[in-house]
């Protein structure tokens, strides 16, 4: 009996490793520029996503509620490039404070307000086609579906 459970669980978990090896992670850019050339190159938007990673609960649960799901991967290769403007508070967790000078120009430009977290939609031109502000728990679907609306109307 314990061979047919045994073999279950490795069956299960080699399918979720093939599921997870042929949906590439997202590639989060940090550099502003960067990202602008390579959805201009690409023909892509921008998903801007503003995050205190840690010490945001919200922009925490929005990370592992919706960014680390295939569904929000396979969306993000096939349709905006990625960039993460993040804020960290720990010591362990600054960054350099080029990046972080960076960062905090984009916030005056895109996020005067300091919302945490903040999606903003760029075209590839740079006209902010939406913003989410925030994250409710357990809303990632309804997250993405706001997402892909600021492409259809953009």
């Amino acid at each position: 009996m314990k061979i047919p459970s045994l073999l279950k669980i490795v069956c299960f978990s080699s399918l979720c490793l093939l599921i997870s090896a042929s949906t590439p992670s997202p590639n989060w850019m940090t550099d502003y520029d960067q990202a602008v050339a390579k959805a201009q190159q690409a023909d892509k938007a921008i998903l801007m996503v503003f995050s205190g990673s840690d010490w945001c609960r919200p922009c925490i649960q929005l990370e592992q509620e919706v960014f680390e799901t295939d569904t929000f991967k396979a969306l993000s290769n096939a349709h905006f490039v990625l960039l993460k403007v993040d804020f960290p508070r720990a010591k362990k967790h600054q960054l350099p404070k080029e990046q972080a000078h960076k960062n905090a120009q984009l916030a005056e430009k895109y996020n005067p307000q300091g919302a945490f977290p903040l999606s903003v939609m760029l075209s590839k031109d740079l006209v902010v086609l939406g913003k989410i502000n925030g994250y409710r728990a357990r809303s990632g679907e309804a997250y993405l579906g706001k997402i892909m609306s600021f492409l259809k109307e953009g």
